[in-house]
C-alpha cells in the first residue's frame, strides 16, 4: 500500500477510536454544535457529527455522548471553520457587524497595514466582533519620516501628494528602521501599496524587501500601476515583486489579482504557479466581486487612467445615485470632493472566474467602510456568502471543501509562521480555537449591492468566535465582543 494511503488509513482508524472512547460519555461542554455536516479542510473530515466547545476551544468531536450548557442544532447545515479575511480596510463597529454576519471570524488589515500599530489595535479592541490584526504600513512609516509625525496614519490629508514624492536613501533607511520596529511590536508582515506611493522607484521597493527578508516577513503588495492598453505591463508589476522576494528571501502576497491583472490575469496566475513550483514564497488572493470601490482623489485616477485601464468616465459610478460619471462630474469631484467614493466597473467578470478556478488562490474581500443608510461597496457584507452561493453552488467553479479551504485554512497557514496564533485557526480539530461558521449550503448568498451595501447575507445563521456565539439565528448578539488581537512575532535578523 502506498505511504499516503497507509497514512490515510491510520487517520481513519484513529478517528474511529476517538468516537469509541468511553471518556466522551457524559462530557459536558460550554456549547455543543449538534448534527451538522462538519467540514475540516485540514484533515478532509466531511461527516455529520457533533462538536464540543469549552473555554473557547474545540475539545471533542463525537457522534454521541456530548451535552452542553447550550446546544445549537445544526442539522441540514455545514459546520465550517470561521472564515479568515486577510484584506480588509475596516475599523468601525457598523461595518464590522456586517463582516461577521458574512461568516468572518478573523479580519486582518494586511494590504495597507497600519502605522503606528497601537492606535489601530486599540480601536479594533472596541469593536472586536472577530479577531483582528494588521501588518506594518510602509506608506504610514514613509509619511512619518517625510513629515516627522505619525498623526493620522497613512490616510491623513496630503498623503497622496507626499506619496508622489521621491525620498532619499537616508530617508529610506529611516523608514525601514521604523518597519523593523513595527514588526518587533507585533505587526503581521508589511503592507505595501506601490500604486499609491508613486514616488517609490524600484530601488526603494527593493530595499523594503531586503528589510522584509531579514525577518522572513511577508510583504502584502498592491502592485505598481498598470495599463490595459499595453498588454503585459500588469505581469511586469507582479514579476517585479516576485524578483525582489526571490533575491531577498522575503515572502510576497499579491493582492486582488483580478482587479490588478485584468486581461493579464491568466498569465499572472501562471507565473505565480511556476514561481511556487520552484520554491518561491508567494501567494495570491482574489475577491468574489469584479466591481470595486475607489476614492476619486487617489492616485488611481491620475492623468492617463483611461489609457491604463482601457476605460472611460462611464466606467465609473457614483453609488449614491447610480449615476455614471461624465468628464464634468469627474473633474468637479476630483477637484472639490476628492474623498468621494465611486464604483469602478473595469474588471472583467471572467478574471474573477479565473482566480476562483485556480487552486490555491486565497479568497479575500478588500472590504471598505459602510455607513448607515449610504451607498458603497458590498464586499464587506457578502464576499464569502457570494463565493459559496455563486461560485460553488451556481457556477461550480470550485468545490465546497476547496472554498472552505481557501477562505479559512489557506489564509491561516499563510500567516502562522509570522503569527503563531493562526496555527489554531482555519481548522475544526480538537485543540483548535472555536471560530466556527454555520451555513446552509443550499441557500447561502450575498444580498448587498452598491446602492444598498449594508445588507446581511442569507443562509449564515450562526457565527461563533472564540467559543462565543456572535451571530445567533442570523441576529447579531448585542454587546458580545469576543475577538482577540492577532500579533506577529517576527524579529529582524542582522
Amino acid at each position: 500500500m502506498p505511504l499516503k494511503n497507509r497514512v490515510a488509513a491510520c487517520l481513519l482508524a484513529s478517528a474511529s477510536i476517538l468516537y469509541a472512547q468511553p471518556a466522551l460519555a457524559n462530557t459536558v461542554c460550554d456549547l455543543v454544535v449538534s448534527k451538522g455536516r462538519v467540514m475540516d479542510p485540514a484533515s478532509g473530515r466531511d461527516e455529520v457529527t457533533d462538536l464540543c466547545v469549552t473555554n473557547g476551544k474545540i475539545t471533542a468531536i463525537a457522534k454521541s455522548g456530548l451535552s452542553g450548557k447550550r446546544t445549537i442544532n445544526a442539522a441540514g447545515h455545514v459546520v465550517s471553520p470561521g472564515f479568515i479575511d486577510i484584506h480588509v480596510h475596516l475599523t468601525d463597529d457598523y461595518s464590522l457587524s456586517y463582516l461577521v454576519r458574512d461568516g468572518v471570524t478573523t479580519a486582518l488589515e494586511l494590504e495597507g497595514g497600519a502605522y503606528p500599530l497601537k492606535p489601530y489595535y486599540d480601536q479594533l479592541a472596541r469593536s472586536a466582533y472577530m479577531n483582528y490584526g494588521a501588518s506594518v504600513s510602509y506608506a504610514g512609516a514613509r509619511l512619518a519620516v517625510q513629515t516627522g509625525s505619525t498623526e493620522g496614519g497613512r490616510n491623513r490629508p496630503g498623503a497622496e501628494a507626499l506619496g508622489r514624492q521621491s525620498i532619499s536613501e537616508e530617508q529610506q533607511a529611516q523608514v525601514n528602521t521604523l518597519i523593523e520596529s513595527g514588526l518587533s511590536e507585533g505587526g503581521i508582515g508589511i503592507g505595501l501599496g506601490i500604486e499609491y506611493i508613486r514616488g517609490a522607484d524600484q530601488s526603494e521597493v527593493y530595499r523594503l524587501f531586503k528589510t522584509a527578508g531579514r525577518s522572513k516577513a511577508i510583504a502584502f503588495v498592491h502592485t505598481r500601476e498598470f495599463t490595459s492598453a499595453d498588454r503585459g505591463n500588469m505581469l511586469n508589476a507582479v514579476l517585479e515583486v516576485m524578483a525582489d522576494a526571490a533575491a531577498t528571501g522575503a515572502g510576497v502576497h499579491i493582492c486582488h489579482v483580478s482587479s490588478k491583472g485584468l486581461g493579464d490575469t491568466p498569465i499572472i496566475l501562471e507565473a505565480i504557479r511556476d514561481a511556487k513550483a520552484r520554491g518561491l514564497d508567494v501567494s495570491v488572493e482574489v475577491p468574489s466581486y469584479a466591481d470595486a470601490a475607489g476614492v476619486i482623489g487617489s492616485g488611481l485616477f491620475d492623468d492617463g487612467w483611461q489609457k491604463r485601464w482601457n476605460a472611460d468616465y462611464s466606467s465609473l459610478e457614483l453609488p449614491s445615485t447610480g449615476q455614471r460619471l461624465t468628464k464634468e462630474v469627474f473633474d468637479d469631484l476630483r477637484a472639490n470632493r476628492p474623498q468621494t467614493r465611486i464604483q469602478k466597473h473595469i474588471t472583467p467578470e471572467w478574471t474573477v472566474d479565473a482566480g476562483m478556478a485556480e487552486p490555491g488562490v486565497i479568497i479575500a474581500s478588500d472590504a471598505v467602510r459602510m455607513d448607515p443608510g449610504l451607498s458603497g461597496d458590498p464586499r464587506g457584507s457578502g464576499t464569502f456568502s457570494r463565493t459559496l452561493g455563486r461560485y460553488v453552488r451556481e457556477r461550480k467553479l470550485l468545490s465546497l471543501m476547496d472554498a472552505i479551504r481557501r477562505m479559512a485554512l489557506l489564509p491561516a497557514q499563510r500567516l502562522e509562521r509570522m503569527a503563531p496564533a493562526m496555527a489554531r485557526k482555519g481548522r475544526l480539530q480538537v485543540g483548535a480555537d472555536a471560530d466556527i461558521t454555520i451555513f446552509d449550503a443550499d441557500k447561502v448568498i450575498d444580498q448587498g449591492t452598491a446602492l444598498t451595501p449594508a445588507v446581511a447575507p442569507l443562509g449564515i445563521p450562526f457565527v461563533i468566535v472564540n467559543g462565543q456565539v456572535v451571530v445567533d439565528n442570523g441576529q447579531l448578539v448585542s454587546g458580545t465582543r469576543p475577538g482577540r488581537p492577532i500579533l506577529g512575532t517576527l524579529r529582524p535578523v542582522r
